[in-house]
């Protein structure tokens, strides 16, 4: 009876510092609200408002002997304590985070001069191999976060070979098209701010894209090389501490924007490079390259399969298939001798 009794104890002093717990990190984030982050007050309300709910529950639940009160105390001071480092260490981790995304774009705004909080940052980049299949990327980062269902790629149309500065003007083009659109469903939020990877030449160019359609967006170029900043209609670059929050953010969302452009432009060549490997195969031609591709999924796949099964694929027949698995196991001629 007595152990029973105990445990009883044990999971009402359990329960209760939980949800003393639970009180002090939800008023410490109601007053910080109301506050604007001025964290001692708010930190010393809360852990008043949570050592009296838990000491109060536990006196008149857990410890009805008066005779208890001081074993009462120290039991509640101790789960006060373990629930104070608790919530230390979450506003810790809770400051090192805005300090690297709502600081850092407050702080970004300050070092180009913008007027306002740039709350939507948009990146851009272009990719290609010696001009052939050049794409482009956009990245979009919400208060210094990244918003992966914002991000959208682009293969580029109207230019031929390599040439970043008119690709770049065809992207911004289309990009902002959206946002012009008169069906307010299908239009585009406008950025706060964009990046252009590059220095004064690209952001130039980028530039007078965007006002030729009217659009007067803050913007700005980083150049790779110092990780200058370039700005509109300024020559001397702004150059930040390296290790600044700001230029950790900008530094992110241009290494962001080129590995999405990249892994784009890669895609691409790998399917023009299965494209180009059966397109000259007699008896072979596009709606039965689509079936051998949607069967294997791949080259390595295709060339693992033997005739049997290469035949069995939707539109293939024996001949087709002999004519695809010699394509793709060519005889290689014995290396002979030459008389010298």
């Amino acid at each position: 009876m007595k152990n029973k009794r105990e445990w009883g104890r044990v999971l009402k002093f359990t329960l209760f510092s939980i949800s003393a717990g639970a009180i002090e990190m939800a008023s410490f984030a109601l007053l910080n609200e109301l506050l604007h982050g001025s964290y001692w007050p708010c930190y010393l309300i809360a852990l008043t408002l949570s050592v009296l709910w838990n000491f109060t529950l536990n006196r008149k639940f857990t410890f009805q002997s008066a005779n208890n009160v001081p074993q009462a105390m120290a039991l509640v001071l101790l789960a006060e304590r373990n629930a104070a480092d608790a919530l230390e260490k979450r506003n810790a981790q809770r400051m090192i985070r805005q300090e690297r995304t709502v600081g850092a774009c407050q702080a970004l705004a300050e070092a180009i001069g913008m007027q306002g909080y740039p709350k939507r940052i948009e990146g851009f980049d272009i990719s290609n191999t010696q001009g052939v299949l050049s794409v482009a990327s956009m990245v979009v980062f919400i208060d210094g976060e990244p918003a992966y269902r914002e991000y959208r790629h682009y293969r580029i149309k109207t230019v031929e070979g390599a040439n970043d500065f008119a690709s770049m003007n065809e992207v911004l083009g289309r990009r902002f098209a959206r946002t012009l659109r008169e069906d307010p469903a299908e239009r585009w939020v406008m950025p706060d701010l964009v990046l252009i990877d590059g220095g004064p030449e690209q952001l130039r160019f980028a530039r007078e894209a965007m006002l030729s359609m009217g659009i007067n967006v803050p913007m700005f170029g980083l150049a790779k090389r110092l990780e200058e900043i370039y700005l509109p209609n300024q020559e001397e670059p702004v150059v930040l501490d390296h290790h600044t929050p700001a230029l950790h953010l900008i530094q992110r969302i241009r290494d962001e924007a080129h590995r999405f452009a990249i892994t784009y432009h890669r895609s691409l060549r790998g399917k023009a490079s299965v494209h180009s490997s059966l397109e000259d195969i007699p008896g072979v031609g596009p709606a039965r390259r689509r079936a051998l591709l949607a069967h294997f999924g791949s080259i390595k796949k295709m060339k693992e399969a033997d005739q049997d099964e290469l035949c069995t694929v939707k539109g293939m027949n024996k001949t087709a298939a002999a004519a695809v698995y010699a394509a793709l196991h060519p005889v290689i001629p014995e290396d002979t001798e030459t008389e010298e």
